[in-house]
């Protein structure tokens, strides 16, 4: 009876030891400068997005070994692929001694807004851990878009001097749409870049870009290469960046080493304008033709645009852009019709030639307005018309009189019918 009474006590102090508290105090957490208290209806406002930065006052009140701390918030939809949490490295306390710890947690731009718990947990390898709980409110930025993808067609690899196309996803992470967010897509070691614009990305949600066209130097040289698509938002006001890669192959049609080589020789495109002088009339169309020959070795995009003031409509057809293969030619033919109130006179449209984004040349064309002459039949009015008729109504009437005067007298001249007399 006394063992099993000695043996009840041994295994109730052993339990007395194995759960006893951790040494430690936690005595003050402050967040972003800011002393928190725990459990109180009182929240601190965070952003996601941002870092906060956590400093943990605590005392030994016996001493311990192997002791951490750690902050974490739960809750996060994707805390088993990134945990929102920061842990110290492991350290010793000793009786009545004063530590000072610093964490700092990355809110990710994913963190649903809502209200947290930010959980401070102090602990060692066998002692009850020591937690605190302090209340957190994740708000939004007013203004947050980010690059959520960089799409690239083709997808990995690339011969130097063909045609990138790339389509951007942005997603709009902040409080407000956000309309008219440009979009730049660039190869910087490379020197080329072009535009786009999202019309629209309501918060909460993304859109994506239409394809973005890059055509890469003929000669560039072989390597991987940043495709940077920078997004400018808030009226511009705001940047921010994202980036994929390709593997650009080497060209083997081009001659010598492999350099990057953005401009063109101007000897590989001919452009012949078969005339630059038309004269017409106001409301009449002159034609001006433009030919465009890819005298280079690989495919290239060509566009003619014209331009001119408001004296004048323009259009191009069969279209102002087009994709040229080694060799060969392309006409484009640039309608441009007067308006009706237009002087007499020389007036001038220029047809700029572009290939891939690149200026190639500007061609004048000159349009001679000439009012249209009066003829002899134009002159020829109504009154004058009429006259004519009444002349040659009379001269119908006087020969229907005289071939009227000529049967009368041809009667006349005829003897009298001869009777005969009767014979008594």
């Amino acid at each position: 009876m006394q063992k099993t009474l000695l043996s009840f006590v041994v295994i109730l102090l052993l339990s007395f030891v194995a759960v006893q508290a951790l040494p430690v105090r936690v005595d003050t957490v402050k967040v972003n400068d800011v002393f928190l208290s725990q459990n109180t209806l009182n929240r601190l406002d965070v952003e996601r997005g941002d870092t906060i930065n956590i400093d943990v006052v605590l005392t030994g009140t016996d001493s311990a070994n192997n002791v951490e701390a750690e902050a974490f918030i739960s809750g996060f939809e994707f805390n088993d692929v990134e945990r929102v949490s920061d842990t110290t490295g492991l350290f010793d306390v000793l009786t009545n001694v004063t530590y000072v710890k610093h964490l700092s947690i990355p809110l990710p731009d994913t963190l649903e807004r809502d209200d947290y718990k930010l959980r401070i947990i102090v602990s060692d390898r066998n002692n009850n851990e020591v937690v605190q709980n302090y209340n957190l409110k994740i708000d939004v930025p007013r203004h947050l878009v980010r690059v959520k993808d960089v799409i690239l067609t083709p997808e990995n690899e690339i011969t130097a001097g063909g045609a990138l196309l790339v389509s951007v996803r942005v997603e709009n992470l902040g409080a407000r749409a956000e309309e008219d967010v440009k979009v730049k897509v660039a190869i910087p070691a490379l020197g080329v870049s072009a535009t786009k614009y999202v019309d629209k990305v309501d918060r909460e949600d993304d859109s994506e870009t239409e394809e973005v066209y890059l055509r890469l130097p003929e000669c560039a040289a072989s390597g991987v290469y940043d495709v940077v698509a920078t997004i400018y938002y808030a009226e511009g006001h705001r940047t921010m960046t994202g980036s994929s890669k390709i593997n650009v192959l080497k060209n083997e049609l081009c001659d010598g080493e492999d350099v990057v080589s953005v401009e063109t020789p101007p000897s590989k495109v001919t452009i012949n304008v078969a005339s630059n002088l038309e004269t017409v009339v106001p409301g009449t169309t002159a034609v001006f033709p433009i030919t465009v020959t890819n005298n280079g070795r690989l495919s290239r995009s060509f566009s003619v645009v014209p331009s001119a003031g408001d004296w004048a409509s323009l259009r191009v057809a069969p279209t102002n852009t087009v994709v040229l293969g080694a060799g060969k030619s392309y006409t484009a033919y640039v309608f441009v019709t007067p308006n009706s109130y237009v002087a007499d006179g020389a007036q001038v449209v220029t047809a700029s030639v572009s290939s891939s984004g690149e200026f190639l040349e500007q061609v004048a064309l000159t349009v001679n307005v000439q009012a249209p002459k009066e003829t002899a039949d134009s002159s020829f009015t109504l009154k004058r018309a009429l006259e004519v008729g009444l002349v040659v109504l009379l001269v119908l009437l006087i020969i229907v009189g005289v071939i009227v005067g000529f049967s009368m007298l041809h009667d006349e001249e005829e003897p009298p019918e001869q009777r005969a007399e009767p014979y008594y």
